[in-house]
């Protein structure tokens, strides 16, 4: 009693026997996880018992999943119709081990499945290429978004950093940004944060996953960037200089140094190893100009801004 009308079409992938007692499995489907074997075996020897039996499970050359029942030689008493009966029971109850194991037949042993593996492979090695990712960076006077495709970047916006906003509040302006550039908030496939102002990322996760239906990734030191930041306690090293040290090392490699005039104006030094060797954190520029002024009877508060010389001959000048 054979399903398949030509053998020679077929793989045979496992059978055994009530007779001999044996089991078979045909090594060439080893890679099949294990767990879908141990089905396999199970299905092969209760049918055996159960039928009284050879019974074998095979592929036909387009991946269907097939059934033989062998008769003992002489037995003229097997029940062919109960035996059908039997065969179409385990289709069913089966269904789902059956579509599995042609879909890994195909996959695996068929022309067609190589070229979706092909394809498969093709779409891993170029994803990131053209996947849109929202970066934020949250600082203490300033939040930068910026939108990379690939990594390019391709939009960019600056806001005030407010510990007083809602989710609400914060979610749908960052989304209301999207409207005046030429990327779509639907586009976007990722989002990771880099904050240094623990009281506002509360409203900000919230805020994006309610308007962007992503779940940000946050940067810390327990994230792995390919820089080793050996240090008494790595948690104490904000966000905003792990992703400069990561910048700095994937764009110049090591060793380097990395100078941010922000907030605080910090020092960060990295080897040629990718290992973090030591940081300075110093008053920031707009810091020293407030105590300056604060602390002097006569000197005005200036704007910040890159003088036409070092060469100065008035007071404003020289501040």
């Amino acid at each position: 009693m054979n399903e398949a009308e030509n053998k020679n079409e077929r793989t045979v992938l496992a059978g055994a026997s009530r007779e001999k007692q044996k089991y078979f499995f045909e090594r060439k489907f080893d890679s099949l996880p294990q767990s879908v074997k141990d089905e396999i075996r199970n299905v092969c020897v209760i049918m055996a018992e159960r039928l009284g039996c050879t019974f074998l499970i095979y592929f036909e050359e387009n991946g269907d999943v097939g059934f033989e029942i062998i008769k003992n030689e002489g037995d003229f008493d097997f029940d062919d119709i109960g035996a059908e009966l039997e065969i179409k029971s385990l289709r069913s109850e089966k269904k789902e081990l059956l579509k599995s194991l042609k879909l890994w037949y195909v996959i695996n042993l068929t022309e067609e499945g190589r070229k979706v593996r092909e394809e498969l492979l093709r779409r891993i090695n170029q994803k990131g290429v053209d996947d849109m990712l929202l970066v934020i960076d949250v600082g203490n006077t300033n939040i930068v978004l910026g939108v990379y495709k690939g990594k390019k970047l391709v939009a960019s916006w600056r806001m005030t950093t407010s510990n007083s906003q809602t989710a609400d509040e914060i979610g749908i302006f960052i989304h209301q940004l999207f409207d005046y550039s030429e990327v779509d908030a639907l586009e976007i496939d990722a989002i990771i944060i880099s904050s240094v102002v623990p009281n506002i990322m509360y409203s900000l996760i919230h805020g994006l996953v309610k308007y962007f239906h992503i779940q940000p990734m946050i940067v810390g030191a327990g994230m792995k960037t390919g820089v080793n930041l050996l240090m008494d306690n790595p948690r104490e090293m904000g966000a905003d200089r792990i992703v400069k040290l990561v910048a700095a090392y994937e764009i110049y490699g090591g060793p380097a140094m990395v100078i941010d005039y922000s907030t605080a104006t910090t020092y960060d030094v990295i080897n040629e190893k990718g290992v973090f060797v030591t940081g300075i954190t110093a008053p920031g520029i707009q810091i020293c100009a407030d105590a300056l002024t604060e602390s002097t009877a006569q000197l005005p508060n200036v704007e910040i801004r890159k003088p036409k010389s070092i060469i100065v001959k008035n007071t404003i000048g020289s501040l």
